[in-house]
């Protein structure tokens, strides 16, 4: 039994009606009315009431209590559909209570199918959506079970605002529409169109930077990337900013799942900024192995002006580095090797030494980042008095220019970064 109170104000409340209350009774046990449904009837016999007894002296109302008892019954039985008003009850004073008795008609739901479709959206991001309305199928069963066939559309109101709440607290970037169809076999039918709203990402582009491998294993991954933040367009900026983290486990995943990679210790870090164009900065790097390589272009310089060069590192611990570098000369078919040691003052300083095997000598190495695009290098050779000096900047990815100056000559160097 479930029950509604208003307040009523009037002139004399020691003779006339103040308050009504509303009880709205099954009359079958098994077909229970669900709260919302209730609701709705009370808030209709309420309003009847309202009109037929506020205002009116109890005794007026006592002396005719059958007649007003016909009245309420007959005019909610003209509003009410799929249920029959069997009786009413006037339990009359300040006071006054209207029991209102029903039944349904005819065949009642007893099964509810909820299909759910997500439009706009790609199949890899589908689950996540459901993990966020899981539980909608509940707005429906709680309304629809055991209630009248025929009263399927005239619930649709009820529906649509429990739909609607529970989108705004559970997934906000949404909004549904939803079409029911009830059959004689007591069953309902439910489809759900889920869309997105507001602002969607129409493109990302990603940005994959790594110190520690080079560009053509790295460029191995960018497919598997760009193929998951593909999954990202068309989706709302605040689902995928509420989701964020998930987006970045996923894009991580590509690294962490590598047999190849964690064999050499390769992390990876992701920062995203979700808008209209999406920007992902993807990092990969290894803990314990450094592996670079350089082709060379040197404008400007007579001799040996066109080279590849190839560091392998091997860290010791976080500030020490064991490396061998190697020169290919492809023109002259000459190969240089230079064994040494790096020490990481700072994150952007680094001093070391190397030994040129072929001339059997020593040279002494500082690097110094200078900005995001800037960076110096130093070679100095004891043995001889001679040093080398470097300025370098990043152009893009694949593509740096330095220029060298040595005690002998002064050249532009364009750096293939593969």
């Amino acid at each position: 039994m479930l029950s509604a109170v208003a307040v009523v104000s009037a002139a004399d409340s020691a003779s006339v009606i103040e308050t009504i209350e509303v009880q709205v009774i099954p009359l079958q046990e098994e077909h229970p009315i669900s709260d919302k449904i209730a609701r709705r009837m009370q808030a209709s016999v309420y309003t009847i009431g309202d009109n037929v007894l506020n205002g009116h002296r109890v005794e007026e109302i006592a002396n005719n209590k059958l007649g007003y008892e016909v009245l309420i019954q007959d005019v909610f039985n003209r509003i009410l559909i799929g249920y029959s008003v069997q009786k009413v009850n006037l339990e009359i004073g300040n006071h006054t209570v209207i029991k209102v008795m029903v039944f349904p008609w005819h065949n009642v739901i007893h099964n509810v199918n909820v299909d759910v479709e997500i439009n706009g959206v790609s199949e890899d991001i589908k689950p996540l959506i459901m993990q966020d309305i899981q539980g909608i199928e509940k707005i429906f069963l709680n309304v629809l079970q055991e209630l009248p066939i025929d009263a399927v559309e005239w619930v649709n109101g009820i529906l649509r605002t429990g739909l609607n709440e529970f989108l705004s607290s559970r997934i906000p970037e949404f909004n549904a529409s939803f079409t029911l169809v009830a059959d004689e076999n007591n069953r309902v039918d439910i489809k759900v169109d889920l869309y997105p709203k507001g602002q969607l990402i129409r493109e990302t582009n990603l940005q994959i930077k790594s110190g520690t491998i080079p560009n053509t294993i790295r460029l191995m991954f960018r497919p598997e990337l760009n193929k998951q933040l593909e999954g990202l367009v068309g989706l709302p900026v605040r689902f995928v900013q509420r989701h964020q983290s998930y987006f970045i486990d996923k894009l991580n995943s590509v690294t962490f799942d590598n047999k190849n990679l964690q064999k050499y210790k390769v992390k990876s870090a992701v920062e995203m900024v979700a808008d209209h164009q999406t920007q992902v900065l993807y990092t990969m790097d290894s803990s314990e192995y450094i592996l670079t390589v350089e082709g060379y272009l040197d404008v400007g310089k007579e001799e040996r002006n066109t080279s590849i060069k190839a560091h392998a590192g091997r860290m010791l611990d976080k500030e020490n580095e064991l490396f061998l570098e190697m020169d290919f000369f492809p023109h002259q078919m000459e190969w240089d090797f230079y064994p040494g040691i790096l020490h990481s003052l700072t994150s952007k300083t680094k001093i070391g030494f190397k030994y040129d095997i072929d001339e059997r000598r020593g040279i002494l190495l500082a690097n110094q980042i200078l900005s995001d695009r800037f960076s110096a290098r130093v070679e100095h050779v004891p043995s001889i008095q001679f040093t080398e000096f470097g300025l370098r900047y990043h152009l893009h990815d694949f593509f740096d220019v330095e220029y060298v100056i040595n005690d002998d000559e002064k050249w532009l160097r364009l750096i293939g970064v593969l």
